[in-house]
């Protein structure tokens, strides 16, 4: 691996076409292949700069017209590149592709149309009370935990152009799809990055000291490509990102080039925080919030009852395992997901939306609030996704007359959370750096009710 100095990157397009690509077709040549070509996702054995993996396999496939061979474009390190060729050889370069050794998966890479934003619809707003202030953040930070020092990934449709004015710090910006624009025309990522880190006045972010860095995977017309993703997460993993924040969500757990993927940014140390959907039934919840080590977040009334629109466990991936297994408990933690405020497009008011995708952000910044309790010189070895989720269920207040896969470990709770993550760190200089505890849920089962109810052990 390499570490890159993003901090001097104000804008990155991750979009680029390699080695004798499309632009160099005729047109009346594109046009016919993007109708009639297949795009492959060809996944590698090893990481290399992504243009020497894109060569070798252009190398290899010498008898087949390729329409084009993609990478990142600014020599990330990768393992993984996109394949393009004409439909009818598809199932050939396959199988070409699948005999040599350092290819470890050929898949399509289609187009990602059940991974959703988890959001609902949007109205402006007069005067309700700040989400930042119902939190008591301010408590908070003027104990000096404001995020500071703690880089923030918002994996979403990107961010209004004029935002830096609206920020502590700089945002960098990187775009991943092929718009080749960093700037949001949707409105989400603009109003999710605001709830994180922004400085609206009358909507701020809880974490007004975060990094951020913006990752714009999904158009303007909300479509993304699982490659996107993979990128996008490859540049987080080699830029020194703290926490990635995924608003988003779909039926995935199948998707398996996405989920490895997943799996590897947490193995790194990163906290991965994603959404758990809107579908308001059990057994509804997405990917990859259904993933063990991503926290997944849940969605409340302002009464702090459960939303009805917020998906419910069990994960029912293991369900179709080889050897199918039980179900786990998700979500993890739930917190209000009714009328949040945050930014419009522009900056220019404040607005509403609710759903679990913007209950997320109230979780990464409260999450960056956690960080930058420890100490910097050894955040990266007390800080990780077990210890985070430690904090984040000893710290949750139960919620009455909800069971376990309606609300996880309960309702977050800020300060208790950051007692808890100042208990770790304390707990792991006193033990000379040995291991520290971990925290399972659920506690404590109790079927003599009828149901499963989760008390404290």
């Amino acid at each position: 691996m390499v570490a890159l100095n993003w901090s001097a990157i104000p804008f990155v397009s991750g979009r680029r076409r390699g080695l004798g690509g499309c632009e160099q077709l005729l047109l009346t040549t594109l046009l016919v292949f993007c109708v009639l070509s297949e795009r492959l996702l060809v996944e590698l054995s090893d990481y290399s700069l992504d243009w020497e993996h894109a060569k070798y396999v252009r190398s290899s496939l010498f008898d087949v017209r390729i329409v084009c061979v993609e990478s990142s474009g600014f020599g990330l390190w990768s393992d993984h590149v996109v394949v393009e060729v004409a439909h009818r050889d598809a199932g050939h370069v396959k199988k070409n592709l699948l005999a040599l050794d350092r290819i470890k998966r050929v898949e399509e890479d289609r187009p990602v149309l059940t991974r959703r934003l988890q959001s609902r619809p949007l109205k402006s707003l007069s005067r309700p009370p700040s989400d930042a202030d119902f939190y008591n953040v301010t408590a908070l930070h003027q104990k000096g935990y404001r995020g500071q020092n703690v880089r923030v990934a918002i994996f979403d449709t990107g961010i209004s152009s004029g935002c830096q004015r609206f920020f502590n710090h700089p945002v960098h910006l990187t775009d991943w799809t092929h718009d080749e624009s960093p700037y949001d025309t949707v409105g989400h990522g603009t109003f999710i990055t605001g709830l994180v880190a922004g400085m609206v006045r009358g909507c701020p972010g809880l974490a007004p000291d975060a990094e951020i860095v913006t990752f714009r995977v999904f158009t303007g017309a909300q479509t993304s490509y699982t490659s996107w993703f993979l990128n996008a997460f490859n540049y987080a993993m080699q830029t020194g990102v703290d926490i990635v924040s995924l608003s988003i969500g779909g039926p995935d757990h199948f998707d398996q080039p996405f989920t490895d993927k997943v799996n590897e940014v947490t193995a790194a140390g990163i906290i991965f925080v994603s959404a758990i959907g809107n579908d308001g039934l059990f057994g509804s919840v997405n990917n990859p919030a259904d993933m063990m080590d991503v926290v997944g977040i849940g969605g409340l009334e302002r009464n702090i009852n459960i939303a009805s629109f917020s998906s419910r466990g069990m994960t029912t991936s293991e369900l179709r395992l080889p050897i199918p297994s039980y179900g786990r408990v998700k979500p993890d933690i739930v917190t209000i997901a009714r009328d949040l405020r945050g930014p419009g497009l522009g900056f220019r008011r404040c607005i509403s939306l609710s759903g679990t995708s913007v209950a997320t952000p109230i979780v990464t910044g409260s999450i960056a609030l956690l960080l930058s309790a420890v100490p910097e010189e050894r955040r990266r070895t007390v800080v990780n996704p077990a210890a985070v989720k430690r904090a984040l269920i000893r710290g949750a207040k139960r919620i009455l007359d909800s069971s376990m896969y309606e609300q996880g470990a309960g309702f977050l709770d800020v300060q208790a959370s950051l007692d808890e993550m100042l208990a770790i760190d304390e707990e792991y200089v006193n033990n000379e750096r040995n291991e520290v505890q971990l925290q399972l849920l659920p506690f404590y089962l109790d079927f003599t009710a009828g149901r499963a109810n989760v008390r404290r052990a």
